[in-house]
């Protein structure tokens, strides 16, 4: 019996057992506590996305034309894909953002940032920080950061500039349609004769073939072949069939494909020949854009078109390794998809990824 005054401690298996439930505790927390964070990440990321689709519509409606200090076309020179390394976010939050800038070295210079665009010609001044006239879009800072270097391969103009990054810290990848691109596309191609429209190339080098095309992916070449954005360790240039990116890789023809896929419209696919009972998968060309400008996030992986992201059915529809927008219609057999109630269905690849993919009219 115990005596007064006198109270039994804890025996050393009850704190074993106290601690073991504590810890199963916190094991079944921690997955579901990251899991909301992320799920806030994505809806603040669908949210700036969507304030900078806004925000670009209602430019449309002012100027007649998307918003963009340089044209796609500079945007696609070989000289911004090699070495300026200037994205397009970048280029359309010029204008878009009303960021101070001048053709002119400015007196005095304090604060400015010199030779900004896409080739070494026709660079102007800009100021971060400081705007001028309208002001479409003012994202908050923590949606508008410089990156560093790494994030950005090769880039010598733009990486001094400020970027707009997703709820992830990554940054957002903004296609912009080249207007001057007319009539409907023939080819993906990034050395396909160059009187073809190309639904879309590497560059735009007129003489070079390397002609028109509805997208360029010069115009984001800084962050494609960036080895700094993957989190997790995954690198985006991997060339493993089994991780990595769809956008990454040594192979510029596989990714030029893959951007086909999420940029073209999938209720408008050119066949060759007009013949879609006979054409494979790799042979399908989008008819049609997506929508005149597309925003992309990488998502929750942090990996743009990652093949291991969870809700990825793309890797599933990819035709050897290859991600075609043909991919969406036929399978590797060359037969249309075919649901549980066996009628034919197109994949829609900005839903089959766990990226945030948001078009523009």
């Amino acid at each position: 019996m115990r005596t007064n005054g006198q109270r039994a401690g804890f025996s050393l298996v009850e704190l074993l057992i106290v601690i073991l439930i504590i810890a199963l505790i916190v094991a079944i927390l921690l997955p579901a506590l990251a899991g909301a964070r992320n799920a806030s990440k994505r809806t603040d990321t669908e949210s700036l996305c969507a304030q900078i689709s806004s925000a670009i519509g209602q430019f449309q409606i002012d100027n007649r034309r998307l918003p963009g200090q340089f044209s796609v076309r500079e945007m696609a020179s070989q000289e911004n894909q090699d070495t300026r390394g200037m994205s397009m976010a970048e280029n359309v939050m010029l204008e878009l953002g009303g960021v101070k800038r001048s053709t002119t070295a400015p007196v005095p210079a304090t604060g400015w940032v010199a030779n900004v665009g896409p080739n070494g010609t026709g660079t102007i001044w800009v100021k971060p920080g400081e705007t001028e006239g309208k002001a479409y879009f003012t994202p908050s800072a923590k949606y508008y950061a410089a990156l560093d270097a790494q994030s950005q391969e090769g880039s010598t103009a733009g990486q001094n500039l400020p970027d707009l990054v997703d709820g992830f810290g990554n940054p957002l990848l903004l296609w912009i349609e080249d207007e001057a691109s007319v009539g409907k596309p023939e080819l993906i191609s990034s050395t396909g004769p160059e009187t073809r429209v190309a639904f879309v190339r590497s560059t735009f080098e007129p003489g070079a073939n390397g002609g028109p095309a509805k997208f360029y992916t010069a115009t984001n070449a800084c962050f494609l072949k960036s080895r700094a954005l993957a989190r997790g360790g995954m690198d985006i240039t991997s060339t493993d069939q089994e991780k990595g990116s769809f956008l990454g890789g040594a192979n510029e023809g596989n990714r030029l494909n893959a951007l086909a896929a999420i940029l073209g419209n999938p209720n408008f696919p050119t066949y060759p020949n007009n013949d879609p009972n006979n054409a494979q998968a790799s042979q399908i060309v989008p008819g049609a854009a997506r929508g005149s400008f597309v925003i992309q996030s990488a998502g929750i992986d942090g990996t743009y078109l990652g093949r291991l992201a969870k809700k990825n059915r793309g890797a599933n529809t990819a035709v050897g390794g290859v991600l075609y927008y043909g991919s969406a219609i036929k399978n590797s057999g060359g037969t249309e998809h075919v649901g549980p109630d066996g009628k034919p269905f197109v994949y829609d690849f900005a839903k089959e990824f766990d990226d945030v993919i948001v078009a523009g009219n």
